[in-house]
């Protein structure tokens, strides 16, 4: 895998990764002084940079080697090869990561160039679910180096950033109310019929979106591509988890996916019939 543009070939990672944490502060002109002093703490697998209280960095790490943990276990992946550590930065407050990173639009965490960024909500419920989401787009990358279109990137993303986590396990496939996108189901209920929901927007069809391509602005059907994205690799996993795990490691194509969760005549009405039932566990809770 080529290395992220982001790091200066003259710089080990974690050289080039503390460069940029400290430019946030010097190269956009934020002064040091306006947030708390920041510190790096490391854990087995990450590198955290981080401005947020130390038992809230703690709390995050756990949290990231928990995902790592189930990750490889779900890849069946060999024992670790990477020459570096995942790189996360942890803000202390959203105020500030947005500061440091502007134009982040509608994103409450990202990952890009090799850095996943987060901030910290004590407030939250579930304030480490943007986490998970975007750790696991850095191990299907860095880790995996799955060349997965779009809509599977980000619904695997979804599948293990949306699952409880209990006793130290992350459980796959279950299901947290407090999670993105998974609250839409309650806070836009649907009807029951598939035609109307799909005609109003809150839902977009698996044969829809598997003819778009990667690039397509989904500005305006943000929320309704993202709960689709995820449901729908919730049905794939549900219905099979291994054809879903093989699909996603070694055959991430429409003929391949068709070959293993067809036909494809009634995907959409299969996928539909499990959005209700994930909506009726949720919303019955």
């Amino acid at each position: 895998m080529p290395t992220p543009p982001f790091w200066h070939p003259s710089l080990s990672r974690t050289q080039a990764f503390l460069a940029c944490a400290r430019g946030l502060f010097v190269g956009l002109g934020i002064s040091s002084a306006s947030w708390a002093k920041p510190v790096t703490i490391d854990s087995t697998h990450y590198h955290l940079w981080t401005t947020a209280p130390g038992s809230r960095s703690s709390e995050a790490l756990h949290t990231a080697e928990i995902l790592h943990r189930s990750w490889k276990q779900w890849t069946g992946a060999l024992p670790d090869s990477l020459p570096h550590k995942h790189q996360l930065r942890l803000f202390a407050s959203r105020a500030e990561m947005r500061k440091a990173l502007p134009g982040l639009g509608w994103a409450e965490a990202l990952y890009h160039q090799g850095i996943c960024d987060q901030y910290d909500d004590p407030s939250a419920e579930l304030p480490w679910h943007w986490l998970v989401h975007e750790a696991t787009h850095q191990l299907a990358w860095e880790d995996s180096h799955l060349p997965l279109p779009r809509w599977a990137n980000e619904g695997l993303a979804c599948l293990f950033s949306v699952s409880r986590i209990r006793k130290n396990r992350l459980i796959l496939g279950s299901v947290e109310r407090e999670t993105y996108p998974t609250w839409w189901l309650v806070q836009k209920p649907l009807s029951g019929k598939m035609e109307r929901d799909l005609r109003v927007g809150l839902l977009v069809s698996p044969s829809r979106i598997l003819s778009e391509s990667d690039d397509i602005d989904i500005a305006a059907s943000l929320n309704s591509h993202y709960l689709s994205w995820w449901s729908m690799a919730h049905f794939f996993h549900a219905t099979d988890s291994n054809a879903w795990r093989d699909w996603v490691l070694h055959d991430a194509t429409k003929n391949g996916l068709i070959r293993r969760f067809g036909p494809a005549q009634t995907l959409d009405q299969r996928w539909y019939k499990h959005v209700l039932e994930l909506r009726d566990s949720v919303v019955g809770r």
